[in-house]
Order: structure tokens, then C-alpha cells, then sequence
């Protein structure tokens, strides 16, 4: 059942918390993919390339499964059932979910929530599946209760039984001729800021959960500001490399460059969602040195963990002595932006930066 007819039941009002709302209009909003389709079609040259980047960016819910599948193919899943990496999958996306829903849901409409989760999971077939509430309760990684019979859930077990990452994307012209899993690793590369290469090293290894939270939170930091910024939001790909090649001959990848002000058409912001770093400190260092390769001034860095008191005087001290201006963005600015309507982003962005 999918959550546009389980909205429509009244049987719980998980569906209108604010993430949902905005990933029923995401995926389901099937009218507004295949525009973008038909438009690609149309389109040639360099135009129809960033239609092409702003379609797979805003396919980012296959993408990540298919990225959630590379990541653990060389990892033992521990799972008594046979679906051991269908279960992995739903956690890690359903646990990103799920903090969004509690940190930006009213709390007598999440008591509501978790009065239904409990009722609904509290008489479930325990051969089939333990009460998944509690599990949730007990270990907060068990973040499957928040998708279990929704489109999400539902996305995942197809993506997974269609062996989608051998497949090839529709809407790429056949010349280009890239699959699923080839564009995953591409936004591997782009996220983590490394080679292809570097990408299949890390893949024969193994990326932790957390590694993957991280990669999630960005591509909904990125969805939010591809709808909100429009035009004033340029997409990269990991064949813009040659944008951010750098005095030292290095290339160094980016998420996007933005324009807040008219100013900024000449020196534009550039946008950084941060996957691999756990020390905000040491992100803005990274950064710091790669505007000072590339000789720019300005990036927006999303770094989905929480406030980091040496990172903010960081960020003062290289717009003090270095003129750069580093807006970082943490968890906290994501859960802020969720609930935010499109035409409100761009102020919020705007307060951020140092005056």
C-alpha cells in the first residue's frame, strides 16, 4: 500500500510530518520525472547535460539504495532472515527518517505517532519479525519502523529485486551509457571528494552506516536547495572536475555553486556536503585549503553533525585573515530547512553569512 492511499486511510499521521510530505512530492509526483524526461529528450549540449545532473540528483532515493548496496557488498550481513540486505538498507534509510520525524515534529502530534508505531508493531507476528518498536527503542539503528509499509519501503524491496545497479539509466543518451551502480559511485566520488579509483578501494572494504547517514543527510540538503534555489543553484558532476582544478594540479570535487546575492555572479558560493569528516574543525581546514588552491572565496559546507565551537572560530579566523567566507551548515540547519518553504530558504542561507 502505498502512502498516498495509506494518507488517505487516516490511520496515522506519520505522513504528514514535514519529511514525508516533501518525499511524497519528490517520488510520487510522477508527472514532474517524466516532464523531466520528455525534456532532456529535447534538449542537446550543455543543457541537456545539467538536466541530466538535476534529474539524478533528484532521483537521490534509488540512487542511495543502490549506493547502500555497493557499500556493504563486501561486508557479512549478520540477519537470520534471508532478506538480511533488504533489512540493512531500510535501517539506515529509516533511521535518517526517523530523527528527522522526531527533531521536527510537534510533540503531541509525535506522542500520536508513537502511540500508533506501538499499536501497530506491539501484535506482530513474532516469527516474522520482532516487535520493531521496541527494537527501535532499545537500539536507535533498528530504523526500519519508520518506512515498514510505506512507498519507501516498497522502493527499496524493488530497487533490490531488479538488480537496478546493473541496469542503465533511461534518461542517459546512449552514448554516455551509465548504469545505476556507475552513477552511485560516481556520487561516491563527488561526496567523498576522492578519484573513481579511490571509490573502488574503498568499496572492496566496506562504509560504515554512519558514512552512509552522512551521504542521505546530503542528498536531502541538496534536494531542498535544488527546489528552493532554481537557477541560482549550478550542479556539478564528477566530469565538472575540470571547474576546481587547482594551482596544485589537483582536482577537487563540489556539489554545486550558488548565487544568494547579484554580487555573487562573479564570485559565486560553493557548495560542499561533507560525508567522511566527524570533526567539523577538520572539514573547514579541507575546505580552507581548497579555496586557497582553486584561488575562490566563498563556500556553503553542510556538515551533518552538530555545532562545533572550534569550527566556528575557525570559520571567523579564515574570514578575518584570509577574506574566506566559510557558511557552515549543521544537522540542526537541516531539520530547520525541512520544515521551511521553498521561497524561505534562500533568507535562511543569507542569514547565515558573516557580516
Amino acid at each position: 500500500m502505498g502512502i498516498l492511499n495509506r494518507h488517505k486511510s487516516n490511520k496515522t499521521l506519520l505522513y504528514e510530518t514535514r519529511i514525508y510530505e516533501r518525499f511524497k512530492n519528490w517520488f510520487e509526483d510522477l508527472g514532474a520525472i517524466e516532464e523531466l524526461k520528455d525534456r532532456i529528450k529535447a534538449a542537446t549540449g550543455d543543457y541537456q547535460r545539467q538536466l541530466i545532473k538535476e534529474s539524478r540528483k533528484k532521483d537521490f532515493l534509488r540512487t542511495f539504495i543502490v549506493m547502500s548496496e555497493l557499500a556493504c557488498q563486501n561486508i557479512y550481513i549478520e540477519d537470520t532472515e534471508k532478506d538480511g540486505l533488504t533489512n540493512f538498507v531500510r535501517d539506515v534509510i529509516g533511521s535518517v527518517i526517523g530523527d528527522i520525524i522526531c527533531e521536527t515534529t510537534e510533540i503531541p502530534k509525535l506522542n500520536k505517532i508513537l502511540k500508533f508505531l506501538e499499536k501497530t508493531y506491539k501484535d506482530k507476528d513474532k516469527a516474522k519479525d520482532e516487535n520493531v518498536f521496541t527494537e527501535w527503542i532499545k537500539d536507535r539503528r533498528n530504523g526500519k519502523v519508520w518506512i515498514l509499509d510505506t512507498f519507501v519501503d516498497q522502493t527499496i524491496g524493488k530497487v533490490l529485486s531488479q538488480k537496478l545497479k546493473g541496469e542503465y539509466i533511461e534518461e542517459i543518451p546512449k552514448e554516455w551509457r551509465m548504469t545505476y551502480g556507475e552513477n552511485a559511485k560516481y556520487d561516491f566520488a563527488l561526496f567523498s571528494g576522492v578519484s573513481l579509483a579511490e571509490v573502488e578501494s574503498m568499496l572492496a572494504y566496506g562504509i560504515s552506516r554512519t558514512y552512509l547517514h552522512n551521504i542521505l543527510y546530503g542528498f536531502i540538503m541538496l534536494r531542498i536547495l535544488i527546489d528552493a534555489l532554481k537557477d541560482d543553484l549550478y550542479i556539478t558532476w564528477l566530469g565538472d572536475e575540470e571547474l576546481f582544478t587547482g594551482y596544485s594540479g589537483v582536482n577537487h570535487f563540489f556539489d554545486g555553486i550558488i548565487i544568494l546575492e547579484k554580487e555573487d555572479s562573479e564570485n559565486p558560493w560553493l557548495l560542499k556536503c561533507i560525508s567522511t569528516c566527524y570533526n567539523p574543525s577538520d572539514a573547514i581546514e579541507s575546505i580552507d585549503a581548497k579555496l586557497d588552491d582553486i584561488g575562490m572565496k566563498k563556500c556553503i559546507l553542510f556538515v551533518p553533525t552538530y555545532p562545533s565551537q572550534n569550527a566556528m572560530q575557525h570559520s571567523l579566523y579564515t574570514y578575518a585573515y584570509k577574506k574566506h567566507e566559510i557558511i557552515i551548515l549543521y544537522l540542526h540547519d537541516l531539520y530547520r530547512l525541512v520544515e521551511k518553504n521553498d521561497n524561505e530558504v534562500k533568507g535562511y542561507l543569507k542569514r547565515k553569512v558573516i557580516r
